[in-house]
């Protein structure tokens, strides 16, 4: 009888739900500096590739990108001119540059904002917190339609983690959002 009890204990616990992070937390666990596998899907086209990330101090976020039979290929956000500097043709809407350039802004300041837990205001703009099953999103609409979005997977403490950025547009009368630009970074070196 007593193994019956400790049985249901075990079991019990094993299946208990695990505390929701505040968006405090969750955000310090998104990851968007450092190294891995990327899958770039702009205008219908998927790309996958290695990628490298970084920070060039408070003016720019580069991702080097290592395309195949191409070589490498670097996409620079300007954070001072606002724009987007690459190979690649990301959009035709300067106001995505010009989103993309002040949501990783936000992203590299964050941890010195003081925030709610469903919004922080950085630079005049509002930045929504989205807390969904295993994944934190972050969203800034930036036009009528449009919103831009960084999203974190698995951040609990896995061996990969996952950051997506992408592009959201809808149309007039359009129930379902489609995604005009995705780029999904897996983070193959998690705990630097």
């Amino acid at each position: 009888m007593r193994s019956i009890f400790l049985l249901f204990f075990l079991i019990s616990c094993a299946h208990s739900p695990k505390p929701k992070l505040s968006s405090a937390e969750a955000i310090r666990k998104i990851k968007i500096e450092g190294r891995g596998q990327a899958r770039l899907n702009n205008a219908g086209q998927e790309t996958t590739l290695s990628f490298e990330s970084l920070f060039k101090g408070t003016q720019a976020w580069l991702l080097v990108l290592e395309v195949p039979f191409r070589g490498e290929e670097v996409i620079e956000v300007d954070f001072y001119h606002q724009k987007i500097t690459s190979s690649f043709k990301l959009s035709h809407d300067p106001q995505f540059d010009q989103a993309l350039s002040q949501l990783l802004r936000f992203m590299k300041s964050i941890r010195t904002l003081q925030c709610d837990e469903a919004f922080c205001d950085f630079e005049g703009e509002r930045f929504f917190f989205i807390h969904q099953e295993g994944s934190f999103l972050i969203k800034k609409s930036f036009s009528k339609n449009k919103n831009i979005f960084i999203k974190s997977s698995r951040l609990t403490n896995t061996f990969f983690s996952k950051t997506e950025l992408f592009l959201v547009s809808k149309d007039q009368g359009e129930k379902e959002s489609k995604a005009d630009f995705s780029l999904e970074l897996i983070w193959s070196d998690v705990n630097n």
